[in-house]
């Protein structure tokens, strides 16, 4: 995860479960204090509750270090239907996303 002075992108591509969503915690924990982070999330095939956990976390923890998390989503994908079923959207501060899969909503946390 390359990230300059300003806000850092991160992707998330393939895989987040439990292992891989403590390691983010860890980079996220360590980076929020210092800039913004935006998560593009489209890429995600594979994910559980715990990664939503972590973001819901590096939220409140960027929020007492005067940054923002910035999560970018698109409809019907793993992450957006995950969010949706935990009913964990408005913690997220999720808005509801238009029905046409090439449109991008960008939710700040």
């Amino acid at each position: 995860m390359a990230m300059g002075s300003g806000a850092g992108t991160l992707r998330l591509n393939g895989s987040v479960r439990l292992t891989e969503a403590a390691e983010l915690a860890a980079q996220l924990a360590a980076i929020l204090p210092q800039r913004d982070i935006v998560i593009e999330t489209s890429g995600l095939k594979d994910l559980d509750g715990a990664l939503v956990q972590v973001l819901v976390a590096a939220r409140r923890h960027a929020a007492r270090h005067g940054t923002r998390l910035t999560v970018i989503t698109s409809p019907q994908t793993p992450f957006d239907t995950l969010i949706h079923k935990l009913h964990l959207a408005a913690a997220l501060g999720c808005e509801m996303a238009a029905q046409d899969t090439g449109h991008m909503t960008e939710t700040h946390l």
